[in-house]
C-alpha cells in the first residue's frame, strides 16, 4: 500500500512562503536568516549573475532550503554500542564524529531538540537523568532533570510544554516542568503498562503510547494504547491490536497519522524489521514499510528503533541490526537508501541539529546550472569594471 503523499501543492506554496522566498511590494526578494543563498542582490557584479540570483531565490523548493545546514544526531545505546551521542552529516550521511560535548552521557536512549527556538537539545541518559546541550555545537549545558529509578526510554514536549518521559523501569510516563524540570507527577497510572515504549500526542490532543514486549522475557506488549490527552484517563487499551506488531519508537507524522518501528517477533534471531502505519483516528493498520534485503540476502533493516522525518520529508529509521540509519520516501514510503553506517551504531533514536559549518544545498539540476551561470556572469561583470576604470584614468 502507497503511503499518502505529505505534502500537495497548496501545502508546498505555504512551505514556500514561509521559507522568505517570497517577493515584497516591490518584487525584490526580502532578507531572511533562513536563507543563506541570498548575498545582498544588489552589489551583485553584472546583470547575468543578478538575474541568476534572483532567478535562484523565485525558484529554489521549499523542500531544498530546509537541508541548508542539517545534520542528523544519533543515540547509541551502550548494549552492543558505543554509550555515545554521534553525528551525521544530513545531506551525504557522513560520519562527522561524536555529538555531545561533557556531561557524561551514559546509556543515552531518547534525544530530543525543542522546537520553541532555542536550539537546545535534550538526551536521556542511563544514570537517571536528562541532559541538555547545544544543538549546534553539542556542547553541554547542565542536567535538566533527574529522577530515581526512571530509567529514561523516549521522550516529548506536551501541548502543555512540559517534558514527558518514559520511565522503563517504573512502567509509567514521567512529567517534568518544561522550564525548570521539576518533577510534577506520572501522567499515566505506573504499571498499567509492563514496558512503556515510544508515545506521542497526537493532532487531535490525544496521547498515544506503544506497549511493548519485555526485554528480558520477550514477551507481551503488541498493542498501542489511547489516553487522553489532559487528563491521562485511559480512552481505549487496544486501539492498534495488530499481531505483526512490537512497538519501539512512535512518532506522528506531518500527515497525521502514527508511525511505529517494530520489531517481531521481539527479541527473535529471525525478527522482522518494519515501520508500520497507522490512522490516527481508527487505529487501522495502512502501510508497513519494508526496506527488503540487500546483495547478500540480508535484510537492510534489522531491529529497528529512532524513527523521525527529516527537514526533506523524507522517513529516517535506525536500523540497530545493521548498524545503520535508513530512509523511506516520506510521499510513497518506498525505500530510498541506507543513508548512514557506523560499526555497533545502536541508534535508539534519532533527530536533526543545525550543523556547525555547512551552509550548502541538495539543489534541483536546474539550479546548478543557474549557479553555474551565475558564476560565469561574475567575471564578465569584473572585466567591464576593470575596462570603465581604465577609461575613466585615460580621461
Amino acid at each position: 500500500m502507497m503511503v499518502k503523499r505529505i505534502y500537495d501543492y497548496k501545502e508546498l506554496a505555504t512551505n514556500y512562503s514561509r521559507s522568505g522566498l517570497v517577493r515584497d511590494s516591490k518584487g525584490h526578494p526580502p532578507i531572511s536568516t533562513n536563507n543563506q543563498l541570498y548575498t545582498s542582490w544588489k552589489s551583485c557584479l553584472g546583470w547575468v549573475s543578478c538575474l541568476a540570483t534572483t532567478i535562484i531565490l523565485h525558484t529554489l523548493p521549499a523542500q531544498a532550503t530546509s537541508l541548508i545546514g542539517s545534520d542528523i544526531v544519533v543515540t547509541s545505546a551502550a548494549t552492543n554500542g558505543n554509550s555515545q551521542v554521534l553525528r551525521f552529516d544530513g545531506q551525504t550521511g557522513a560520519f562527522l564524529g561524536q555529538f555531545t560535548v561533557g556531561g557524561g552521557v551514559t546509556d543515552p536512549r531518547d534525544i530530543l531538540l525543542r522546537e520553541s527556538g532555542e536550539n537546545v537539545v535534550y538526551v536521556n541518559s542511563g544514570d537517571n537523568r536528562v541532559l541538555t546541550y547545544n544543538a549546534t555545537t553539542g556542547a553541554f549545558l547542565g542536567t535538566f532533570a533527574s529522577f530515581p529509578n526512571l530509567n529514561p526510554g523516549g521522550s516529548v514536549f506536551g501541548p502543555d510544554g512540559n517534558y514527558y518521559v518514559g520511565a522503563r523501569s517504573l512502567g509509567t510516563i514521567a512529567r517534568f516542568n518544561g522550564q525548570t524540570g521539576e518533577f510534577i507527577d506520572f501522567f499515566i497510572p505506573p504499571n498499567l503498562v509492563e514496558f512503556p515504549r515510544g508515545f506521542a500526542f497526537g493532532l487531535d490532543g490525544n496521547f498515544y503510547l506503544g506497549n511493548g514486549a519485555n526485554p528480558a522475557t520477550s514477551s507481551g506488549g503488541g498493542t498501542i494504547l489511547k489516553f487522553n490527552g489532559q487528563t491521562g484517563e485511559l480512552l481505549n487499551s487496544n486501539f492498534v491490536n495488530d499481531l505483526e506488531l512490537s512497538p519501539l519508537d512512535l512518532i506522528v507524522g506531518p500527515d497525521g497519522d502514527i508511525y511505529v518501528s517494530s520489531e517481531y517477533p521481539f527479541g527473535n534471531a529471525n525478527s522482522v524489521g518494519t515501520v508500520r502505519r497507522y490512522d490516527s483516528q481508527t487505529g487501522e493498520l495502512l502501510a508497513v514499510l519494508d526496506a527488503g534485503i540487500d546483495e547478500q540476502g540480508r535484510p537492510r533493516l534489522s531491529r529497528p528503533r529512532g524513527i523521525g522525518f527529516g527537514p526533506d520529508g523524507n522517513l529516517y529509521v535506525s536500523s540497530t541490526g545493521t548498524g545503520s540509519v535508513v530512509r523511506f520516501n516520506g510521499a510513497t514510503g518506498e525505500l530510498i537508501d541506507v543513508f548512514a553506517q557506523y560499526p555497533n551504531l545502536n541508534g535508539q533514536a534519532l533527530t536533526f541539529v543545525p550543523s556547525q559549518a555547512r551552509a550548502t544545498v541538495d539543489e534541483p539540476t536546474n539550479v546548478i546550472g543557474l549557479l553555474a551561470l551565475a558564476a560565469l556572469g561574475i567575471p564578465t561583470a569584473l572585466k567591464q569594471k576593470r575596462s570603465m576604470a581604465l577609461q575613466r584614468k585615460q580621461l
